[in-house]
C-alpha cells in the first residue's frame, strides 16, 4: 500500500526520568514508585490522537499495564496501541527462575 501524504507527529509523551527497575517492586509500592518515575506530558495529546507506546522490553507487564497505562489514559485519547520490540513470549516461567 502507497501511504499518501500522511506525516506522524512524534511526541515524547512519557519519559522515564532516572533508572529505576518498577517491575521488581510489588503491589502499592510499584504504582506509587511509576507515579514517580515517569514524567508525563499534558497538553500534547487531543482527544482525536491516537497514541502508540513502543516498549522495548516488558518483563511482566504489570508496571505497562497498572501505571503507565492509566497515566497516559488520563491525557485522554482515542486509542492506545501496545508495540513492544521484546521477543515474543513463548514459554513464560512462572516462578522467576
Amino acid at each position: 500500500r502507497q501511504i499518501v501524504g500522511h506525516s506522524l507527529r512524534r511526541e515524547k509523551i512519557a519519559i522515564k526520568d532516572i533508572k529505576l527497575r518498577t517491575f521488581i517492586a510489588e503491589g502499592a509500592s510499584r504504582d506509587e514508585l511509576a507515579g514517580h518515575v515517569y514524567d508525563v506530558t499534558y497538553g500534547v495529546v487531543r482527544p482525536t490522537d491516537n497514541l502508540v507506546v513502543i516498549d522495548d522490553s516488558i518483563v511482566r507487564g504489570t508496571t505497562l499495564k497498572q501505571s503507565i497505562i492509566r497515566m497516559l489514559d488520563r491525557l485522554h485519547p482515542k486509542k492506545i496501541v501496545v508495540v513492544s520490540s521484546s521477543p515474543q513470549v513463548r514459554y513464560p516461567d512462572c516462578y522467576g527462575i
